[in-house]
């Protein structure tokens, strides 16, 4: 058996989100725009849940999830 190439799983950012060829551009979403222009470590946790709470699952808002839910990971993270 051979050494397990940890590399292999993960495709573009394993940790951090990014988008990928293809995505929608949220550039302009507004969630986009509140959160990104917070640090990390002043993002209010409720709000930011709340804020995803809301969003509708369906592949419409399958790029801004990825971001609410990466930035969410981090902030608690450092919580």
């Amino acid at each position: 058996m051979g050494a397990i190439n940890p590399r292999m799983s993960y495709a573009g950012f394993p940790t951090y989100w990014a988008l990928s060829a293809g995505s929608q551009n949220i550039s302009n979403h507004p969630l986009f725009i509140k959160y990104s222009y917070t640090d990390i470590g002043n993002v209010n946790l409720i709000e930011l849940k709340a804020s995803i709470a809301a969003i509708p699952y369906d592949g419409e808002n399958a790029t801004i999830l990825a971001y609410l839910l990466t930035l969410l990971n981090a902030a608690v993270a450092i919580a």
